[in-house]
């Protein structure tokens, strides 16, 4: 007589263990996608800070630059000067010690956004002239020939290497300075020189942001050489200059300053941070005619 074979059920997963499953499955990947995401940000900010860092070391490197140059040609005659007017531009856009005192947002920290810091620190009615250097296009007197030449370079060629801010309140739309859209950085355009010395400044041809050309090369023969020189914004980054003096001589007198400090700010917006970043330096440079 044959046994009778007991055949096994197989009961299914029952709806509990289901939606276990799938909560724990979504647990995982949730989780691992944030910590994705947290090494993505965390990249990202990374190359922010070392791009702000370069821009404030290429600032600071300029200054120190035209300063150097400045030094090496005050026994010379005024003939022969190359860097003193440039560095004569940048003390004329240094500010008196008390004009920063109400600055509340000397400190960025204190700042509740870049904007607040841009509105306070960009208050040209308080005597406050941020700058920036386009580190492009530092060239000396000497680029020029001609009789008019000295006033062709203070005229035309000293706005295009330090960029003051004109206005009188902060004005994002009418100003090269503005608030960063990614991190601190100038934003350049092209200049149009003819011939390969600029011996006529006349002859310098600004393209206009009307132009379609997208080319990133300097060098197209159809329209003589173009090089991407011109300063079009700065966003993030601003120098704020103020005169020293270890006693009241340097107030509204920028010639006899001790010594002049250079603020030099970056204010952005990073990625996934609830608060701005920010990266600051000073630069001290004295004054050789006031040591003398």
């Amino acid at each position: 007589m044959m046994k009778k074979r007991k055949q096994k059920i197989f009961s299914g997963d029952s709806l509990i263990e289901v939606l276990l499953g799938i909560t724990v499955f979504s647990a995982v990947s949730v989780g691992g996608i944030a910590i994705m995401n947290s090494g993505l940000n965390q990249a990202q900010r990374s190359l922010e800070i070392t791009m702000a860092r370069n821009e404030i070391d290429a600032q600071a490197e300029a200054l120190r630059f035209i300063h150097n140059n400045y030094i090496a040609e005050r026994e010379f005659s005024e003939d022969k000067w190359q860097f003193t007017d440039l560095w004569n531009k940048i003390v004329d856009s240094t500010i008196d010690p008390d004009d920063i005192m109400g600055i509340d947002t000397m400190n960025l920290n204190n700042a509740n956004s870049c904007e607040q810091a841009y509105n306070e620190q960009f208050n040209g009615a308080n005597g406050r002239t941020p700058f920036i250097i386009n580190t492009r296009f530092v060239q000396p007197r000497g680029i020029l020939i001609g009789n008019d030449a000295k006033q062709k370079y203070r005229n035309d060629v000293l706005p295009e290497i330090v960029i003051v801010n004109p206005l009188k309140t902060y004005d994002a739309k009418n100003s090269k300075f503005r608030t960063a859209e990614t991190y601190p950085r100038i934003i350049y355009g092209f200049l149009h020189i003819n011939g390969t010395t600029i011996d006529d400044m006349d002859t310098w041809t600004r393209i206009n942001n009307e132009n379609t050309d997208t080319s990133l090369s300097e060098n197209i023969a159809s329209a003589g050489k173009l090089y991407y020189r011109q300063m079009k914004a700065a966003e993030g980054i601003w120098i704020l200059g103020v005169r020293g003096d270890n006693d009241d001589r340097a107030h509204n007198n920028t010639a006899n300053a001790e010594f002049y400090d250079f603020y030099i700010r970056t204010c952005w917006n990073s990625t996934g941070m609830n608060t701005h970043s920010t990266i600051t330096t000073t630069v001290r440079l004295y004054n050789p005619g006031v040591i003398d």
